[in-house]
């Protein structure tokens, strides 16, 4: 049995920033910013909205899931050249999208907005397939496959 989903969701992507520390009666307590968090947030109310419309339930515990990340980043202005040709790219300017933020800091603010709704947890990713790249719309392109229930061999 397997069930794909597939969405986009209109949002810049964001990197997962270091959590902040406070102590509170000797206690040390770590957090995120509120913009970060509001940045998760928003990103689950899409996902659950669009899982709804699409009837897809939550990949249960002992399922595995595979799952594809597209991030589509704005191309800066100084890729650009100026004055009438200003629509038109410079010729050194990078195909790809080589700079801050690092794929992996984009990838772990995705995962952990979907934990807990499109699959029970993220240790049932065993397979994720991710890039960035420049594009004229910023967002963030999700696909999640889910697949056969995990299963001991007998040679393990």
């Amino acid at each position: 049995m397997s069930k794909s989903f597939s969405m986009f969701i209109p949002i810049k992507p964001t990197a997962t920033p270091r959590a902040k520390i406070t102590t509170r009666g000797g206690f040390g307590r770590g957090y995120y910013p509120k913009k970060y968090t509001q940045y998760m947030d928003t990103i689950a109310l899409l996902v659950k909205s669009e899982m709804n419309k699409q009837g897809v339930e939550m990949i249960p515990e002992g399922e595995i899931v595979s799952i594809g990340l597209i991030f589509s980043l704005n191309r800066p202005k100084s890729h650009y050249r100026t004055g009438k040709y200003s629509m038109e790219r410079k010729e050194v300017s990078p195909k790809g999208h080589v700079k801050k933020p690092d794929l992996d800091n984009l990838i772990k603010g995705v995962l952990d907005s979907l934990n807990g709704f499109l699959f029970h947890d993220d240790s049932q990713i065993v397979q994720i397939s991710a890039f960035k790249k420049y594009s004229n719309i910023e967002g963030i392109t999700i696909s999640s496959l889910r697949s056969h229930p995990l299963t001991r061999r007998s040679d393990d």
